[in-house]
């Protein structure tokens, strides 16, 4: 399951790897294993983050969340509440309610110390990113740059890529907008 999950981000921008997610949720399902479960629905609301659709996001992240909660798993939890936060910042964002941008910066915070209690930091540097794109479409570029920059420090101290060319990314599009 975790090779047919970690193609689909590979692919999220293709309508294959939005259908081979769907798919992977479907096995999952049938499992009825609730981390299995879980897991999958985090990782579609991943694809959907990746391809740029809180709505979706958000709807796969509390799924995610709700069994997570209910089965008391904790890397899923925490890993479900940043991209719910995520999701959150973004449509406060787009709607201009700085009120719901700060629930989804507080549950992105609340999933990393939730992290942080189990001792868990293997995907520390995606959530930089996720919470310094919320604060760069809330026009919070100092803090976005802050994260970006301490994200980058962990992926080189770490030897570690995965996180990376989101951050690069958001870096570009700080000086795409100072540019403008």
């Amino acid at each position: 399951m975790i090779t047919v999950l970690r193609w689909n981000i590979k692919g999220t921008q293709c309508n294959e790897g939005l259908l081979k997610s769907k798919k992977t949720i479907q096995i999952a399902d049938s499992t009825g294993n609730p981390f299995n479960i879980s897991y999958t629905y985090y990782m579609h609301a991943l694809v959907r983050q990746q391809r740029d659709e809180p709505e979706a996001a958000l709807e796969w992240s509390e799924k995610a969340l709700t069994i997570s909660e209910d089965y008391n798993l904790p890397h899923n939890r925490a890993w479900s509440k940043i991209l719910k936060g995520w999701a959150t910042g973004v449509l406060g964002a787009r709607k201009g309610m700085n009120e719901i941008i700060g629930l989804g910066i507080k549950l992105i915070k609340d999933g990393i110390k939730e992290e942080n209690r189990i001792g868990s930091i293997i995907s520390r540097q995606i959530h930089f990113a996720l919470i310094a794109d919320v604060y760069i479409r809330s026009e919070n570029i100092q803090k976005a740059k802050m994260l970006i920059k301490e994200g980058l420090l962990l992926i080189s101290k770490r030897g570690e890529a995965w996180g990376k060319e989101e951050l690069l990314s958001l870096s570009k599009k700080i000086r795409t907008k100072s540019s403008v």
